[in-house]
């Protein structure tokens, strides 16, 4: 039961989903990003008060999310290159399938008359009766005129 499931939710279509839209900005918030450095002074911060609000985030973080974006911008592309290589197999999956069909509904129909193996050995009978009779008349002929 768990297969089938795995089965009809693999099949079904799922939506792409639709990347979020940027934010508006809220009031207060900082009108840029700033880059903070040891020992140097804090942009918007007033007798040590800071004068909007953010986000403080460690280069190294915001280094992982960049790599991080980076890596679900390749799995897009990877998928979409999957999906044509999927699309690209069915097709051709497809193709073999009408070929295969095409071919076994020329196996099926009967042969003409004179391909079966009855007509063939009367045939076979027929051109022996020829030849033995056209051998035997030559001969006769033959002795005929020897004998004259």
């Amino acid at each position: 039961m768990i297969i089938l499931l795995t089965i009809a939710a693999l099949a079904s279509e799922v939506a792409r989903p639709v990347a979020p839209d940027v934010s508006p900005p809220l009031p207060m918030q900082c009108a840029r990003e700033v880059a903070v450095s040891v020992g140097e002074p804090v942009p918007f911060v007033v007798d040590g008060l800071a004068t909007c609000s953010g986000v403080l985030v460690p280069t190294t973080r915001a280094a992982d999310l960049l790599r991080w974006r980076v890596y679900a911008d390749e799995l897009d592309v990877y998928a979409d290159w999957q999906a044509d290589r999927w699309r690209l197999d069915v097709a051709t999956r497809d193709r073999d399938l009408l070929w295969t069909r095409a071919r076994i509904a020329q196996l099926e129909e009967p042969p003409p008359w004179w391909q079966r193996p009855a007509a063939q050995k009367w045939g076979a009978r027929a051109e022996m009766l020829a030849i033995v009779g056209l051998t035997t008349a030559v001969f006769a002929i033959g002795y005929e005129v020897a004998n004259q």
